[in-house]
């Protein structure tokens, strides 16, 4: 054995072999820390997660009555997904936080300066989100049929529009109030053919109105999607018949824009009135006005 070893490492064993050794462990050791790192870095990168409970036709089929329903919607409220590791607030006043509104800035989805475009629908006086997002080098634009300001630019730089959003048609309203679709708005402005990078909602129940009708190719134009949504309607029917349905409208809303790929990435309530109550028949306690953002990627 001696002298086979002798023949093949051209000299004693004894002198190769803990060369062999270190050369192999030291192979060994850097392959094991190249493996370790790519794993510590998949796991620092969010994926989307599948919700927990499906939304749609198949949880209202299957669910025996509102409840289970309800409780379908909720769950996916309270369970929102690892889509953005960025997340920061805009606008916003001491003590009065209504007025902002959650962006994701991951360098994939975030708004580019200099390029971005940001719709703002539902302004009410509080300018705080809209100068921020102009502040960060978007165009912005503010729609508001309610407010009483001159249109056109304003002296802090987004431009303002006295005009509020519809889903299905373009109309003015028996109050004097213009309404138009998503679509039409961003026509009429030069858009249409434009990424809308940020589109904030804020319309005091009507989105679901708006969201229902809106066409799905619109809707892919947007990156980020901000809205307040309101459930309190669920206060205001008694038959289980009439409530099952409400529910049915608010999920298949949810799950068109979980169909078109946009990402459920933040959820709270509203800072300034949740609208908090007893839901019926569940019989627990949960909010009804909250703000959630969607990012698609």
């Amino acid at each position: 054995m001696s002298r086979l070893c002798d023949l093949t490492c051209g000299s004693p064993c004894y002198l190769r072999w803990p060369v062999v050794r270190i050369v192999v462990l030291s192979v060994v050791g850097v392959f094991m820390f190249s493996l370790l790192t790519r794993v510590r870095s998949n796991e620092r990168t969010p994926r989307p997660v599948p919700l927990s409970a499906p939304l749609g036709a198949e949880t209202l089929v299957g669910a025996v009555n509102s409840v289970e329903a309800m409780k379908a919607l909720y769950n996916y409220l309270e369970h929102p997904q690892h889509c953005c590791r960025d997340l920061r607030p805009f606008g916003g006043t001491p003590g009065h936080s209504d007025g902002s509104k959650m962006v994701c800035m991951d360098a994939e989805v975030a708004p580019p300066p200099g390029s971005c475009l940001a719709y703002s629908f539902g302004v009410a006086n509080d300018w705080s989100f809209d100068r921020a997002m102009y502040e960060n080098g978007c165009e912005v634009h503010s729609f508001d049929p309610s407010v009483n300001h001159t249109e056109g630019r304003t002296p802090f730089g987004p431009v303002f529009h006295r005009q509020g959003l519809s889903g299905d048609e373009n109309t003015t309203r028996e109050d004097g109030w213009i309404v138009m679709t998503l679509g039409d708005t961003m026509d009429s402005l030069g858009h249409g053919d434009r990424t809308l990078h940020y589109l904030k909602v804020d319309v005091e129940g009507a989105e679901w109105t708006w969201l229902d009708a809106e066409h799905e190719e619109v809707l892919n134009r947007v990156r980020q999607l901000a809205m307040e949504v309101h459930f309190l309607e669920l206060q205001l029917f008694e038959t289980e018949e009439d409530l099952f349905e409400v529910l049915d409208a608010y999920i298949t809303s949810f799950e068109l824009l979980r169909s078109l790929g946009f990402c459920l990435v933040s959820v709270s309530e509203n800072p300034i009135n949740p609208g908090r109550r007893v839901m019926p028949r569940w019989g627990e306690e949960k909010a009804t006005l909250f703000e959630v953002l969607w990012v698609k990627r």
